[in-house]
């Protein structure tokens, strides 16, 4: 079956096939639209009183090759973390409409925190489910992670401020903001770039014409520790 477009309009029924098309990607993260109303006019994940109804919601964890074409459509970066240890899939009931992935961060990562860690790589959610489920997915994704992996004592996670990212959906879920990500350089980085494309330092030797250099932003840096005897939870390290 061929890979679907990512300007698929709906969410994902499970069990549709081995591609699973992103809901409503067109659209950033953060501008909602409405969800398709009940017969009665409600919201379907609405209850009467107002509150969200997440009672049908699940999250499984799946072959990384189950929710690569929701990150490649959905997430800015369009692309899988190299080393994927962990993906979860979200479902409300008959859609699959999110998904998270756990990565394996440089080594460097693992022997700041002095223990084995995992880094929260990617994070698409449909755009047709209500706020705040961005952090209640990252919640279930670290309970799930202390239930079926409990090797793993730290969980670190980026955001990017160049894509308006603040970190607000990980201080909501209780990670702590440590500094940010080359605050300890005396140098400043540089990424390369080929028009809209990031390139390799391999492209770059290659004697590539029309390469433009641009300074790196740097990062803002959330940890959360799950190891309570190895050390305090919340414990920034120095």
């Amino acid at each position: 079956m061929a890979e679907p477009s990512c300007r698929a309009r709906r969410p994902t029924p499970r069990g549709s096939g081995s591609w699973l098309p992103a809901c409503r990607v067109t659209a950033p993260l953060r501008m909602r639209r409405q969800r398709p109303a009940n017969e009665d006019g409600r919201d379907p994940i609405r209850t009467e009183t107002g509150m969200t109804d997440r009672s049908a919601w699940t999250i499984a964890e799946v072959d990384s090759r189950v929710v690569a074409p929701l990150i490649r459509c959905g997430h800015y970066l369009h692309k899988m973390p190299a080393i994927a240890t962990c993906s979860l899939l979200l479902t409300d009931g008959t859609w699959n409409t999110g998904a998270l992935v756990w990565a394996m961060p440089p080594r460097e990562t693992s022997r700041r925190y002095g223990h084995e860690t995992w880094e929260l790589a990617r994070l698409w959610l449909s755009d047709v489910l209500p706020r705040n489920s961005e952090t209640w997915f990252i919640s279930r994704a670290v309970r799930h992670v202390k239930a079926k992996h409990p090797e793993i004592c730290h969980l670190v996670s980026y955001a990017d401020p160049s894509r308006g990212h603040r970190g607000t959906i990980y201080l909501a879920a209780n990670w702590i903001e440590e500094d940010r990500t080359d605050s300890e350089r005396k140098t400043p980085r540089f990424d390369y770039f080929f028009g809209t494309r990031k390139i390799s330092r391999g492209k770059r030797a290659a004697g590539l014409s029309g390469i433009v250099r641009r300074s790196r932003v740097s990062k803002y840096r959330f940890s959360l520790c799950l190891d309570q005897q190895g050390c305090r939870l919340g414990e920034v390290p120095a």
